[in-house]
């Protein structure tokens, strides 16, 4: 058992099996395992396994104490073709063996990630396990997702059992949320889209879409990209706890250029739709944004989208504002990021004066953030007239800003006293 556990040589395992022969029949090892379960458990080599089911041609049918043949050990260790093919060859009926968890050997070399021969040589002699359900309803195909399997693996599945793309698990997901929760690549999740696109719109046990798993597991921008655009609509859809994917994209600190996706997927005039919407707890995605540790640009963003939350209590009475404060007492390095939002928060709720807002508008022009320039001039127009610093090549940029986020009025003052600024586009 030790010489199998620690990876012994063949010439090793054949020497101590030579000394001590009765060992092979032993039964009780480890957890009612036989050492051919061991040696398939331990990845051990295929001359290693011949040697034990020669000596012991039984120990391929018994099931250890969990239920688990020695095919099922092997194709849970990451198995070799010529492991598997050998303890096919000498138990064929272990193909259709369930141990206590109603898992195949095609569950678990789905599970551990198995080479597209395993796979296929598994079907080749029992079809019918693609259509086999664990016991939490998952067919070999989910387990293939949650793995990050190949295209290759993942096709041959859907191509043996076809309906396993459309089937739920008892946590009412789809094939397509565990490859968004796992993390699958592009071109999996592109593929089973293609195969059934409506399970973009399909909601699990707890209100998530693929989408919401996707945002949750930090998918790549290519993934969430392609989820937006075959179902746009999930941008604004609610999971149980009153969650859109931009609460979990700010919540497990998504990039910047996710959280910039899912804001300007929106339509223009409501791009802030999703940085408004309160979770069950009455948090914004900017406070989910400050409590997890969401970067700088994460932070600018969702000030841009929505500057009003800055200023907002959820149900525990916090603002974006205390929850940046606590992450900073905690893990250090987040001084700038309560800066900034305390700064907002106070813009929002007028509790500056206009030498104030000065003050905080010169800090937003140093750090170049033009965003929060249009922000003050959109609430204080008058300082437009204390323009002198920003550089000329930013000027018409920001006219445009204002144009399309600022109040009538803001703008228009701008128009009317700032003519020499006009005169340099």
């Amino acid at each position: 058992y030790f010489a199998l556990k620690h990876g012994a040589s063949f010439a090793v395992i054949n020497a101590l099996y030579k000394a001590f022969p009765q060992a092979v029949q032993e039964e009780k090892c480890n957890n009612g395992s036989t050492l051919l379960h061991c040696a398939c458990a331990f990845a051990s080599s295929v001359e290693v396994v011949s040697l034990l089911l020669e000596s012991y041609p039984e120990a391929a049918m018994k099931q250890d104490n969990k239920g688990n043949s020695p095919l099922q050990h092997a194709c849970e260790s990451g198995p070799s073709l010529d492991v598997v093919s050998l303890l096919i060859e000498k138990c064929p009926t272990a193909l259709k063996m369930k141990n206590d968890a109603k898992r195949t050997p095609l569950h678990l070399a789905c599970e551990s990630g198995a080479s597209f021969e395993v796979v296929n040589l598994l079907l080749e002699k029992y079809i019918f396990a693609a259509g086999e359900k664990d016991h939490l309803g998952k067919t070999p195909l989910y387990h293939a997702c949650e793995a990050g399997a190949s295209l290759e693996v993942i096709s041959l599945l859907i191509k043996k059992n076809p309906s396993a793309v459309i089937q739920m698990d008892d946590f009412l997901k789809t094939p397509l949320h565990c490859a968004c929760e796992w993390r699958a690549s592009l071109e999996v999740i592109s593929f089973l889209i293609n195969e059934f696109p409506a399970a973009l719109e399909k909601r699990d046990f707890i209100g998530k879409l693929p989408l919401h798993h996707g945002c949750e597991s930090r998918s790549s921008l290519e993934v969430i990209s392609l989820l937006i655009e075959k179902y746009p609509g999930s941008l604004l859809v609610h999971d149980n706890d009153m969650k859109v994917p931009l609460h979990h994209a700010c919540e497990c600190r998504a990039s910047s250029e996710v959280v910039s996706l899912l804001l300007e997927s929106n339509n223009m005039e409501h791009v802030s739709d999703a940085a408004a919407v309160e979770d069950v707890k009455g948090m914004t995605p900017l406070h989910c944004g400050c409590r997890f540790g969401a970067s700088l640009e994460v932070i600018l963003l969702l000030l841009k989208a929505f500057p009003a939350a800055a200023g907002q209590s959820d149900r525990m009475g916090k603002t974006p504002q205390d929850h940046a404060k606590e992450y900073n007492n905690l893990f250090g390095g987040y001084d700038e990021v309560t800066e900034i939002v305390t700064y907002v928060s106070r813009l929002v709720e007028k509790r500056v004066n206009q030498s104030s807002a000065e003050q905080l508008m010169n800090k937003f022009i140093e750090m170049e953030w033009w965003d929060g320039v249009v922000l003050i001039f959109d609430l204080y127009p008058p300082l437009s007239d204390t323009l002198e610093d920003i550089p000329l090549n930013v000027i018409p940029s920001l006219l445009s800003m204002m144009t399309c986020r600022c109040k009538f009025m803001a703008t228009w003052y701008m128009i009317s006293n700032r003519q020499d600024l006009l005169k340099t586009i």
